[in-house]
């Protein structure tokens, strides 16, 4: 049987499911009023790509990244032809093993890997298939460990107001601590970046020599 896109890029995970809008207010709204719906990141601009960005975690359900646009973003046409699922996004360990394979089973890449604001600077590429049409790639945290906490009652004010929701409901944030310390170890040690993980001590990567 022949290997699946997806068997070739080695894919991890799900990362989330990225939908259009043109009303990214109203949509991120609409996202958070599911139950137990909380907020990840943002509300957010991502200049790069030039889209408005907000990561919904839906309980039971996959991440969600409400895409928002201006007027020369990427995104309008889908837009323009009424919104909604965009495309799926999968965590890779080796983006750039992955598109070379995804490239040998078929698959062309749109947009080359960008390390993207959005994913703190972790690359992001997009590509096309016939089994599965548009589909982005994101390097994967070498440790995927998220710490949840809940926003202060003043912070939790400001974002009901800044995006309209509604008097007493509740929003819960997510802090991606471990990811984020994982993150900017990859970057401060680079050559490290493939072996690091949450438990990572100095003694266990040779050539690790500052104490800072």
């Amino acid at each position: 049987m022949k290997q699946s896109i997806l068997e070739a890029c080695k894919v991890l995970y799900l990362d989330h499911v990225a939908v259009t809008t043109p009303d990214f207010k109203q949509t991120v709204v609409e996202y958070l009023n599911l139950p137990g719906a909380s907020l990840v990141k943002g509300p957010g601009w991502n200049a790069r790509q030039k889209v408005e960005y907000a990561f919904i975690r839906i309980v039971n359900g996959p991440m969600v990244e409400v895409l928002g646009a201006v007027e020369d973003s990427p995104i309008n046409k889908h837009i323009e032809k009424g919104g909604g699922a965009y495309h799926f996004c999968y965590a890779v360990a080796d983006i750039e093993e992955s598109i070379r394979q995804a490239k040998n089973a078929g698959a062309k890449v749109i947009v080359e890997p960008i390390e993207d604001i959005a994913f703190d600077e972790r690359k992001v590429a997009f590509l096309f298939s016939s089994s599965q049409g548009i589909f982005e790639l994101v390097e994967a945290y070498p440790n995927n460990l998220l710490v949840e906490w809940k926003t202060s009652a003043e912070d939790a004010s400001k974002m009901k107001s800044e995006l309209g929701q509604p008097k007493g409901s509740e929003i819960k944030v997510e802090k991606d601590v471990r990811e984020r310390l994982c993150s900017l170890f990859a970057k401060t040690f680079p050559l490290f970046r493939k072996e690091l993980t949450g438990e990572t001590e100095m003694n266990q990567l040779k050539g690790w020599d500052s104490l800072g």
